[in-house]
């Protein structure tokens, strides 16, 4: 039986199955515009729909519409061992999103919790 409950609970572990969970970061405005200033920086997630993204957008930012029904197949696409910043309209539909993020095992995920709406507000640097 101990040796049962050994390979159930501990066997992922010495076999390497198990994943370093999802590390997940909430930024403000002024922290996500240094990280985009480093070397290095994150790739720019923007998960709003196309009319929304082609308003206006954070420079760089690659459109995955969280509404589609291929949004998590389009995450699971990415390499995870990169860092993103990913952003939504205000914060709601990116807060759901995190355990999309989480499930698929993303290394480093970077959340601008105020979103487009806040990046705005702040002045952050918008294209379109």
């Amino acid at each position: 039986m101990l040796l049962t409950f050994f390979l159930v609970f501990c066997g992922p572990l010495l076999s390497g199955e198990e994943k370093p969970p999802t590390r997940v970061v909430e930024v403000s405005v002024l922290e996500a515009n240094k990280l985009l200033s480093e070397k290095g920086s994150p790739v720019v997630i923007d998960i709003r729909t196309p009319s929304e993204f082609y308003k206006g957008h954070l420079e760089g930012a690659l459109i995955f519409d969280f509404q589609n029904k291929d949004f998590r197949k389009k995450l699971a696409s990415l390499d995870r061992s990169k860092s993103y910043l990913f952003y939504c309209k205000s914060g709601g539909r990116s807060t759901k999103a995190l355990t999309i993020w989480r499930e698929l095992g993303f290394e480093k995920v970077y959340h601008l919790k105020d979103g487009f709406l806040g990046w705005k507000k702040q002045g952050g640097r918008v294209v379109r």
